[in-house]
């Protein structure tokens, strides 16, 4: 299956498929699409010095990769 998020937002659909693939032993993949939104600077994720939602969702998604010691393929198009 291939999930398509046309509004990625911090990658929480990105995450479920991730997830959902290490408990099931599936293969399902997604498609994210990000604006480059700004961050507000005085919100928690500007002061951790994201500046784009975008930033947001590819480090969620990496860091779900890491943890789930997934090998499979993650790419980013701009």
């Amino acid at each position: 299956a291939l999930v398509f998020d046309g509004y990625a937002g911090s990658g929480t659909t990105a995450e479920a498929v991730l997830v959902t693939n290490a408990w099931s032993n599936q293969k399902h993949q997604f498609l994210l699409a990000q604006i480059s939104e700004p961050v507000n600077p005085k919100s928690e994720e500007g002061k951790a010095g994201f500046k784009t939602v975008e930033q947001i969702t590819i480090k969620r998604i990496r860091n779900v990769i890491k943890k789930l010691g997934d090998t499979a393929g993650f790419q980013i198009f701009d």
